[in-house]
C-alpha cells in the first residue's frame, strides 16, 4: 500500500508518512516523521526551533480492516 494513498486516510496533518509495512501477516506498520518546524515551550510559551535529540515513539493505533496498525513516529526534541 503506497505511504501517499494513506496519508489522507489516517488524517494526521503534522505527519509525514515514510513508510507503510506488514511486520505480520495481518499488522500494518506505519513509519512517520513529524514536520513542524518548531514546538512552542508548554513553560514560557516561546517558540523553540532549535533540535537537540530525537525519539522513537510506537503507538497502536485503531484497526483498519481487521488489521492492527502501529504507527512508528520520529518525533524531534526541541
Amino acid at each position: 500500500m503506497p505511504a501517499d494513498t494513506l496519508a489522507p486516510f489516517l488524517l494526521l496533518p503534522e505527519l509525514e508518512i515514510r513508510s507503510v509495512d506488514r511486520k505480520a501477516p495481518n499488522v500494518l506498520v506505519v513509519k512517520a516523521d513529524k514536520v513542524s518546524k518548531f514546538e512552542v515551550c508548554p513553560n514560557c510559551a516561546r517558540p523553540f526551533y532549535s533540535i537537540y535529540d530525537h525519539r522513537e515513539v510506537r503507538i497502536e493505533d485503531e484497526p483498519v480492516r481487521q488489521n492492527p496498525v502501529l504507527l512508528i513516529i520520529c518525533k524531534r526534541r526541541f
